[in-house]
């Protein structure tokens, strides 16, 4: 297999108005800053090109954010939806030991135009049914052997409605935006897509009009201990989001938490349907031993293994491509 290789880690770090009660439900140890620590340095083991991050609210815990990446040898890109203080916000950062040098970045927010067709937009932009509006950071790429160029974004769309599949569109429209270039550059969209398993029909029509693909996961990687082996597993069982108890809506739903992990790929990466996808795996950044114990009856035993153990409630996704 020929061409340049590029790793992408991306994640929703769990930095909302769920996970700001896990202290006083979970204990001090599930505080963002405890919990952040622990995540960049799960990540910072898989020696990623690019890392991207979503869901990072208050500007505070932004920083230290970036802090705690820089200090990893990442250069750091902010983005955010708007200048309100709780506003997500999407982090880019491109290692300084990667063959890849940032040529350019965009800061644009997911809009349609007068015709109501998704786009992205140069300017603070909403989609009716979202008044805060989504933003989408954009880092175009070049190898520093070859000159080959890619393109990274991030994003984290609203989790439903119409105006999520609006959303979608316009984060999509990236990819024809980028093939009209000269010469046309490849597109990884990447970040919390909010791709629930009864939408997931709607949302390969939407790649395919788009001309994009979806990395299909092949495994599930659980770190155990640094004494033991990393727990895989694959099939039904690899999924990206496990809700927090704090998450009473879902975590208290049976049906919810009877279902295996495949059911739940809220998060994902896309890429042009010309690239070569190498490797798609999603691995679980562990604050806590996984659970080895008999599940709750009824209850997932992957579901189980993870529950009140992450360091988010969202599960990270490395693609690596062949560019």
């Amino acid at each position: 297999m020929s061409g340049c290789l590029l790793r992408v880690l991306s994640q929703n770090v769990s930095c909302d108005t769920h996970s700001v009660k896990l202290t006083s439900s979970l204990g001090d140890e599930f505080s963002f800053e405890n919990r952040i620590k622990v995540t960049i340095d799960n990540l910072g083991e898989l020696k990623a090109d690019v890392i991207a991050l979503n869901e990072i609210r208050i500007k505070e815990k932004v920083e230290f954010t970036k802090q705690l990446l820089e200090a990893k040898g990442f250069s750091v890109l902010l983005f955010w939806n708007n200048e309100n203080d709780m506003s997500f916000r999407n982090i880019i950062a491109i290692s300084k030991q990667s063959k890849w040098d940032q040529t350019k970045w965009e800061h644009k927010w997911l809009s349609v135009n007068e015709q109501n067709q998704p786009c992205l937009s140069n300017v603070f932009s909403t989609i009716q049914g979202d008044q805060h509006g989504r933003c989408v950071g954009i880092v175009y790429l070049q190898h520093k052997d070859t000159k080959k160029q890619v393109c990274v974004a991030v994003s984290h769309v609203v989790p439903f409605g119409e105006v999520k599949y609006l959303q979608q569109k316009a984060l999509m429209s990236l990819n024809i935006d980028n093939h009209k270039l000269d010469p046309p550059v490849s597109t990884i969209i990447a970040g919390d897509l909010n791709r629930f398993d009864e939408d997931k029909d709607i949302f390969q029509q939407q790649m395919k009009h788009f001309k994009l693909q979806e990395l299909q996961f092949s495994k599930l990687v659980i770190k155990h201990s640094e004494s033991q082996n990393n727990l895989i597993r694959t099939n039904k069982d690899v999924g990206t989001f496990n809700p927090w108890p704090v998450d009473k809506m879902l975590y208290e739903d049976k049906s919810y938490m009877a279902k295996p992990m495949s059911y739940s790929k809220l998060d994902l990466q896309v890429c042009s349907n010309h690239m070569i996808i190498k490797q798609a795996e999603v691995h679980a950044s562990m604050l806590k031993p996984p659970n080895l114990t008999e599940p709750t009856p009824g209850v997932n035993e992957v579901r189980h293994m993870l529950d009140k153990a992450m360091s988010s409630d969202h599960l990270a996704v490395l693609g690596e491509y062949v560019i």
